[in-house]
Formats: C-alpha cells, structure tokens, sequence
C-alpha cells in the first residue's frame, strides 16, 4: 500500500507540473523571442546610424552573442558579416520598411538607411537559435528547478502521511488481529485519520459488545446449568432415605461427583473474557488423574489403561476442567461404542512448546471422519464428544486428527497450544470425581 500511494502521488504531482511547466516554458522561449527580436532591432538601428562612417573593418566578422551584423550599401559594398543577399532586401529597400523575417535556424531584421537616393543601404541583423537560447536558457533552467523542488516537497509530504496513515492502519490491524485471538480487552488507538480514528471506534465499539454478548451468554448458561440443582436436591433425599448403606453411599458419591461438574460448568461459565487471561493446567497431571478416575470402570470391563506419560509438567493453553471434559469424552466414547476388554493407552509428548495427548484403543475405529462434526455419531449419542474434544483443541491454539494406531483400531491426536511460562493455572478447583468410581 505505501508503494502503491507514493506512486499516485508521484503520478497525480507530476501530471499537475506538466500541466503548468508547459505552458510557462512555451511563454517563457515566447517572450525569449520577443526580447532577442527587441535586441537585434536596436542594434540594427544602432548600426543604420553609423552605416555612412563604417569602414571594412568597423563590423565583426562573426556573430556575438548569435548576433551577426551585416550591411549591405548602396555602392555594392558588404561590411561586417559575410552573408548572401537575402531574398527580402529589394524589398525593404524599395519601401523603406523595418522588415522582421523568420527562418529556419534563426530570424533576421531589415533596416533600410534613408540616403540622398534613397533606401539603397540596408542594415541586417541577424539572430541565431543562440540568441534564443541565452535569452530563454536560464528562465527555463529556472523554472524546471522549481518544479523538481515542487516534486521533492511534495514526495516528503506524502511520504511522511503515507507513513502516519500506514502506522494508524497497522495499529488498527494490530488490536483487531489480538481481538481475533481472543483478547478483547484489547482496544485500538484513536489517533490518524477521521476516517481511521472512526473505524478504530467501531472496533472497539464491536468489541464491547461482543464482551457484553459473551457475558451474557456466559450468565444464561449458568442459570440454565443452576436449574438442574432442584432435581439434583430431590436426588438427594431420595439417596438418603435408601436402606442399604452401601447402595446409598455409592449413589451418594456419583451425586456428589455430579454436583461438582454442575459448580465446575457454573464457575466456567460465569468467567468473563474481560480479564484477558488465559486457562493453563499441566497436561500430564489432569491424564494421570482422569486414567485413575477410569480406571475402576475398566477392570470391571475386563479392560486395561495403559498410561504412557513423558516427565511432567506439560503446560497447555487449556483448564483443567476443559481437559478433563476432553479426555472424558474421549474415554467415555470408548467405553460406549467397543466391546469390553478393549484395552486404551494414553500417550503424552511434547512438540515443541506444544503439548500432545494420543488415544489409542484397539476398537473398530472410525468408520466415518465426518464423527468431528458437532452433533454427528455412530451411535445412540448425541454426537457431541468429538466437537468438544476438537474446540478444546482450537481453543488453546491447536487441532485435533483421527487416525488409527499401529495395531490397528482408532487413534485421537489432540494438539495443544503450549502455555506461556509462568502463567496461571487456570480451573485451580479439583476436578469432578477425582475420589469417585466411573459409573
């Protein structure tokens, strides 16, 4: 853009000189010949006065300054200037006439001298491109340095307001690009152009809204999410009244670990974006403790968690909760839809700053990759799991990829954003069910 700017303005600077040089110069070699033509006269006059008192040697024989003179007397006599008898001179001497001729390389002046026989002698002068040139040469000289000052002006003027505009532009580019990745706190600068600072107040404008927006979404989904408290409270008398003890201790623990994702997902969704923070936790230690919550389940299932975990910790750009929402769907996925004593691995690596979770098990596999899809299954689910495992991925900078292991069976790769260093952990609450059996 500032190439393409500096360009017109160079294009637009230098159609208006040719515009007004133009016409200046043709008046200017105009007025150049008016003056040369003023001078050869009086020199020509100055001559006709002395033209009786000239001898052979009073005239140069050559042009001064492109002037050459030459008279031509009555006698047949030639003085000063060798030159041909022009074609004009019988007639300027027959009517006694100053006579102005152009040629080709020049202009001459014919003035006749009024003798005792007449206008037998004639003066001549004649005018060189020469004397053009000296009479036109600075002014012109003149007037194009001034024009390219005109242009070298205006080139630092529009250099440095394409700068500014440019500068104004990027900030602008800058805030809308932080409020693209999810900080919108993030405001841009109200300074450039009307038209600059007038689009930087609508982004700004629309990111205030987006927060409110979010914000109350963000409300309505945990009112909606607190609406379920009221069956859950009657659940509750109604474990309580269970006669066999460990039946009910058992349905107690699984309302307890439902309440605790209920205050999870209340707390997750009253958080505001307004702060400007984003949730971190260690990978590593939410899949060991989610394979421990698992892990109950899967012996009674005949099935093994094989955990396959590097050094910890690997920080994520993901919460807690969020991690263990993913890995919950994942597994509880796996549970569903293979038959039991299919065994899971859990594989953690780092990728760079990144983080890796792989989920491998030794099922049917995908038979469709379309199952990333938001509401698509292979079975009587909703169809969600994948696209909640796939945002938690997006969210922290990342992607989620279906493949099949090296055994054969369904492989879910889940890239994660590393986190900055020293950031906090976001979720600090303990995760739902981390003392509960999986039911």
């Amino acid at each position: 853009m500032y190439k393409n700017l500096m360009l017109a303005v160079v294009a637009a600077m230098c159609l208006v000189l040719v515009s007004f040089v133009t016409p200046l110069i043709i008046l200017v070699h105009r007025d150049a010949e008016r003056e040369a033509m003023a001078t050869a006269t009086e020199r020509a006059a100055a001559v006709a006065a002395l033209a009786w008192s000239l001898t052979p040697r009073s005239l140069p024989a050559e042009a001064v300054s492109g002037y050459a003179t030459t008279v031509f007397r009555s006698d047949g006599q030639v003085l000063g200037f060798p030159a041909p008898r022009p074609a004009a001179l019988a007639e300027a001497s027959r009517h006694c006439l100053l006579q102005l001729d152009a040629m080709d390389d020049g202009f001459e002046v014919l003035l006749p001298v009024a003798g005792q026989t007449g206008c037998q002698t004639v003066v001549r002068v004649f005018a060189d491109e020469g004397a053009l040139a000296g009479q036109s040469g600075k002014i012109t000289l003149l007037v194009v340095t001034l024009a390219m000052a005109f242009l070298l002006m205006g080139l630092l003027l529009a250099e440095r307001l394409a700068r500014r505009l440019l500068y104004s532009l990027k900030d602008l580019t800058s805030s809308a690009e932080t409020m693209a990745a999810g900080d919108l706190s993030a405001r841009a600068k109200m300074d450039g152009s009307t038209e600059v600072r007038r689009a930087a107040e609508r982004l700004n404008l629309l990111a205030v809204r987006v927060e409110q927006m979010l914000d109350k979404q963000a409300q309505h989904v945990a009112d909606l999410v607190h609406r379920v408290r009221t069956p859950l409270t009657s659940l509750r008398l109604d474990i309580d009244s269970v006669p066999d003890p460990d039946i009910a201790e058992r349905l107690g623990e699984d309302h307890d670990a439902v309440s605790r994702v209920l205050n999870e997902v209340i707390r997750a969704a009253r958080r505001t974006t307004a702060d400007g923070t984003s949730p971190e936790s260690d990978l590593v230690a939410v899949v060991a403790e989610r394979a421990e919550f698992w892990t109950p389940l899967a012996e009674e299932t005949g099935r093994i968690i094989v955990r396959d975990l590097c050094p910890g910790p690997v920080r994520v750009r993901a919460g807690q909760a969020a991690l263990a929402a993913a890995l919950d769907a994942l597994l509880g996925n796996i549970f569903a839809h293979t038959p039991p004593g299919v065994s899971v691995r859990l594989t953690v690596r780092t990728r760079g700053p990144d983080g890796v979770l792989i989920v491998d098990d030794a099922g049917p596999g995908f038979k469709d990759e379309g199952l990333i899809q938001r509401g698509r299954s292979q079975g009587a689910s909703t169809g969600l799991g994948l696209d909640i495992v796939r945002q938690t991925a997006d969210d922290s900078g990342g992607r989620m990829r279906l493949g099949v292991p090296p055994g054969g069976g369904a492989r879910v790769e889940l890239i994660l954003g590393g986190a900055a260093t020293g950031g906090s952990v976001g979720g600090t609450s303990t995760i739902a069910g981390t003392r509960s059996r999986a039911r």
